[in-house]
């Protein structure tokens, strides 16, 4: 008996207050959603995990949630780069951008100011679009719950994703050496 699946939308369904940037024109989905997934570790290459730092967590995280072990255990885009170091990328130069690359796949990591108790703004990084040179030097990001689209970077700039932080690269050859680390279960906190 066959499972009746509903037909991919080629456009997210959006609030155009949380992404001032993106419209039904410049964008389609890729994917079907996804809820055990999000956009940390689908640009990690992590096809099976939620990745979150869930900070204060009194123990090992539970499923679906992953954080990488030995990673801090912070919203901070400093945490982010230590745990995409565990996926094998390396940090961008300060003068490298979202400029295509062959052979290099590169992340973008978003980030916004947010209040804190004390009246301060921490930088927290809110979102990570991935890019490839093996598709046609657009980025990709998967939507929350929702499904992957395809899209120019600062196309989800703004409202909630906030602005790029940083760029992180790493070879095709690493991508793949990654995959196999996620698929012998790399320990979680």
């Amino acid at each position: 008996m066959a499972i009746a699946r509903r037909k991919r939308r080629s456009r997210l369904r959006f609030d155009s207050n949380a992404f001032p940037a993106l419209t039904s024109t410049n964008h389609h989905c890729t994917s079907d959603p996804i809820e055990e997934q999000n956009c940390i570790a689908y640009a990690a290459g992590d096809r099976i995990h939620f990745w979150w730092p869930v900070p204060n967590f009194p123990g090992p995280l539970p499923p679906p949630y992953f954080w990488p072990k030995n990673c801090p255990l912070e919203e901070t885009v400093d945490a982010f780069k230590t745990a995409y170091q565990v996926a094998l990328f390396e940090e961008c130069d300060v003068n490298e951008d979202g400029r295509l690359e062959d052979d290099i796949e590169k992340i973008a990591i978003f980030g916004a100011w947010i209040s804190t108790r004390r009246g301060q703004k921490t930088l927290e990084p809110t979102h990570t679009a991935i890019q490839s040179p093996l598709r046609n030097g657009k980025w990709r990001s998967k939507m929350g719950e929702e499904e992957d689209i395809e899209h120019d970077l600062l196309d989800v700039a703004g409202g909630v994703y906030g602005n790029v932080v940083c760029f992180m690269k790493r070879t095709l050859s690493n991508r793949k050496k990654a995959q196999a680390l996620f698929r012998a279960r790399v320990p979680s906190h």
